[in-house]
C-alpha cells in the first residue's frame, strides 16, 4: 500500500481533540488510552480508500 506523504498529518489533524490532548496528559493511564485511540483512528483511516481522482477518465473492464 502505497501512502501519499501528505496523508498521515492531515488524518493526525483531523483526528478526535481529546486524543491529541490525551497525549500530554499527565495520567499515564489517560496517555495510553489515548495513544491506543489515536492508533486505531490513524490505522482506520490509512485503510480507507482516497476518493478517486475525478481527473481520471474510468475505463469499462471487458
Amino acid at each position: 500500500m502505497d501512502i501519499e506523504p501528505r496523508r498521515p498529518p492531515k488524518i493526525l489533524r483531523e483526528s478526535p481533540i481529546w486524543t491529541r490532548l490525551g497525549l500530554t496528559a499527565p495520567d499515564p493511564r489517560l496517555r495510553a488510552r489515548a495513544a491506543d485511540r489515536l492508533a486505531e483512528y490513524l490505522t482506520a483511516e490509512l485503510a480507507r480508500p482516497d476518493a478517486p481522482d475525478i481527473r481520471q477518465l474510468s475505463l469499462p473492464i471487458q
